[in-house]
């Protein structure tokens, strides 16, 4: 009992001794765990959110017909109904076919304009509106921003579009209520409702193929397309998506990996080199224990046991800390929350204790190489 109050006193003497130095350790292995709990927080939650955020670039998946020009609605339908929900973030239907204004051909696409809006979140209205209370009227148009200028159009003009099925010429007009740029294709296009499409056209109950929105990996998509596709009906996996999703998500974490790396092993050396400075500067004091009759065991036990104590509770504070820093870049990156998990708790701890020990192991052997006559005499 005696020997453990007189072991513990040591150590709280040694703590005060060098303070200073072995706030400095504190320090380098707070940033150690602080860096290694955030990162690996937001490690375990990159693929959800940064998932979500690359699918706001377009569809990931195509829904056609292989052998006709349009599917049914029931086709389509029944497709929808098999995807799970939960995935399923956007699907447009989409019917293309041209009709003639004056003397051009005019490439028009009729979609559900709810839906439309998920798929292309980076469209952007120039002119116009794109509320439900303007598309959801029957005679209403949008043109693609390169469309209005070639036509000389603007918000609330008036366009007559023609149309000719089965040797029937059908004629419609049509006032414009905003005008699109997505920078791609649709910039070239006029868009209507879908139903006043196949009202207008009198293709009924056809759509020409759909966009699809599944949050899921690559190896999951491809899995679903050879499920549901059938002889008559492809869900394809968009690859050009799908592939950069997975690719990019990897470089992420790639690059994340290797600057927690490197921040751990600047708070190793900052330990390594501070411990060594607290050593050699208690040279004398180790070797007056040693002269007592201390062993070096004793001296080893003594050094690892102020550094455990200063890397334990450092290691606890900077995980608290590397929480808070999660929610940071959480809000930052992605504008939402990261959760909290006690396996990035624990391991961060861990890698923190494995780094501090490694640092340390150096500068305690030394320990064993004091002098102990040379240090007596003040050498």
């Amino acid at each position: 009992m005696v020997e453990n109050n007189f072991f513990f006193n040591m150590i709280k003497q040694s703590l005060f001794f060098s303070k200073k130095r072995l706030f400095i350790i504190f320090l380098a292995i707070f940033i150690g765990a602080a860096t290694a709990n955030s990162f690996l927080n937001v490690y375990f939650d990159i693929d959800n959110k940064m998932s979500k955020e690359i699918k706001a670039y377009g569809a990931n998946m195509s829904l056609f017909s292989v052998n006709k020009d349009y599917l049914t609605n029931d086709e389509v339908n029944n497709i929808k109904s098999k995807l799970d929900k939960k995935k399923l973030v956007a699907f447009n239907k989409n019917l293309f076919f041209s009709a003639s204004y004056s003397s051009r051909q005019l490439l028009i696409n009729a979609v559900e304009f709810d839906n439309f809006k998920s798929v292309n979140k980076f469209l952007q209205v120039i002119k116009g509106s794109l509320n439900p209370s303007d598309y959801k009227a029957d005679n209403v148009i949008y043109l693609g921003v390169d469309l209005a200028a070639t036509l000389d159009k603007g918000v609330d003009s008036k366009i007559t579009l023609t149309y000719t099925n089965n040797s029937q010429i059908i004629e419609k007009s049509f006032y414009v209520k905003g005008i699109f740029s997505s920078g791609d294709e649709n910039d070239a296009m006029a868009f209507i409702p879908l139903n006043s499409a196949q009202e207008f056209t009198n293709i009924k109950d056809a759509i020409s193929y759909v966009n699809i929105i599944y949050d899921d990996d690559f190896t999951s998509l491809e899995e679903l397309s050879k499920k549901l596709s059938t002889d008559d009906i492809s869900l394809s996996v968009i690859k050009s998506v799908s592939v950069k999703e997975g690719a990019i998500l990897e470089k992420i974490k790639g690059l994340m990996f290797l600057i927690s790396l490197v921040i751990l092993i600047i708070s190793s050396t900052s330990v390594n080199t501070t411990l060594g400075s607290i050593i050699f500067a208690r040279k004398k004091e180790i070797a007056l224990h040693i002269a007592l009759g201390a062993s070096k065991k004793d001296i080893i036990k003594l050094f690892s046991c102020e550094v455990f104590v200063i890397a334990l509770l450092s290691s606890l504070l900077g995980c608290v800390g590397g929480y808070v820093l999660a929610q940071i870049l959480g809000k930052i990156i992605f504008n939402s929350s990261i959760d909290f998990r006690f396996f990035s708790f624990f391991a961060a701890i861990f890698i923190s204790l494995f780094f501090a020990a490694l640092a340390s192991y150096l500068p305690i052997k030394r320990t064993l190489q004091v002098d102990i006559i040379d240090n007596l005499r003040g050498e």
